[in-house]
């Protein structure tokens, strides 16, 4: 009987055991540990950044449908020029937050 393909990304031969891939992601996870330690404020800040860059492009399609809805179908410009603003606004912070 064929043995089935192993489609995962990890050869058969490399660990011997799921303890000896347990035990070599712990200490991945530890040296990853020793190196954020020592740059805790960059982290947090990256990861502060990420939050703010995915809100901002989360808020993009609301701002869409608020101009439609409460702009363009009653044709009231500036309603619209007041969402096109905030929505250079929301743009810039979401680039800012992602360069």
């Amino acid at each position: 009987m064929a043995k089935p393909a192993n489609h995962s990304s990890t050869p058969d031969w490399e660990f011997a055991s799921e303890e000896a891939a347990s035990a070599s992601s712990l200490r991945e996870l530890r040296r990853l540990m020793r190196y954020l330690r020592r740059h805790r404020s960059l982290f947090w800040s990256g990861v502060l950044l990420i939050l703010v860059a995915t809100a901002a492009a989360l808020f993009e399609p609301r701002l869409f449908g608020l101009a439609i809805d409460e702009a363009v179908i009653p044709r009231d410009m500036a309603s619209l020029k007041r969402i096109a603003l905030l929505f250079l606004g929301v743009e810039i912070v979401r680039v800012s937050a992602t360069i």
